[in-house]
C-alpha cells in the first residue's frame, strides 16, 4: 500500500541520515551479508542506494559498483572504497548500465522509499546477467515505518511486485523483513 505522504527522499535528507543523529540506527545485518556472501560469484556487482558501503565487505573479490542518492555519502564510500564506483541515481531513471552488465545485484532497504518500485525491479532485471541473481530486502507491513517510506508492503503487494519474474520470497529477520532472491 502507498502512503498518502510527500516524498522526502532528497540527496540532502540522506545527507542527515547517513551523518546526522539517525546514523547510528545504520547498521549492516549478519543474515543479510551471509545470503550475499552465498549469492556472490565474482564479477560485477551493484547495490542500489548503497549509502556509505556498509554492505560492501561481504563481495570478496568482486568489482563493486554502486548507486546513491546523497552525495555526501558518495564521497565517503570513495574514500573508504577507493575501488568501488559509486553514481549518483534518482529511481525512477534508467539505471547508468548497459543490459545484462552485473553478476549479482544487491537492493535492500530501498523499494519502500521509492515511488515506483516495479520500474525498478526491471531496471535491475534489464542489468542483471541472465542466469544471475538479485537480492532484495525490504521491510514487512509496518515494521521499522519511517518518514522516508512511501510504501507498506504485504505479501499481495510484494506478489504484484514481483508478478512474471523468478522470485523466491520469505520472510526473515523474525519474520520483518520480505528477502527476494529474484533470478533471471
Amino acid at each position: 500500500m502507498k502512503r498518502d505522504i510527500i516524498d522526502v527522499n532528497t540527496p540532502e535528507n540522506y545527507d542527515e541520515i547517513y551523518f546526522g543523529p539517525r546514523t547510528a540506527q545504520l547498521q549492516s545485518y549478519p543474515y543479510i551479508v551471509d545470503t550475499l556472501m552465498r549469492l556472490s560469484c565474482g564479477g560485477k556487482v551493484l547495490d542500489i542506494g548503497c549509502g556509505v558501503g556498509r554492505y560492501f565487505y561481504a563481495f570478496d573479490d568482486c568489482k563493486i559498483y554502486g548507486t546513491e542518492l546523497s552525495t555526501k555519502a558518495i564521497e565517503d564510500c570513495g574514500k573508504t572504497y577507493p575501488d568501488a564506483k559509486i553514481v549518483q541515481w534518482f529511481a525512477g531513471n534508467p539505471l547508468p548500465y548497459k543490459d545484462n552488465t552485473f553478476n549479482l545485484v544487491w537492493c535492500g532497504e530501498f523499494l519502500e522509499h521509492i515511488d515506483n518500485p516495479r520500474q525498478t525491479i526491471e531496471e535491475v532485471v534489464r542489468v542483471l546477467k541472465p542466469g544471475k541473481k538479485a537480492l532484495f530486502i525490504t521491510p514487512v507491513g509496518e515494521n521499522s515505518i519511517c518518514p522516508e517510506h512511501l510504501w507498506i508492503f504485504n505479501d499481495e503487494d510484494i506478489d504484484e511486485l514481483f508478478k512474471g519474474f523468478n522470485v523466491m520470497v520469505s520472510k526473515v529477520h523474525e519474520d520483518t523483513r520480505y528477502q527476494i532472491i529474484l533470478t533471471k
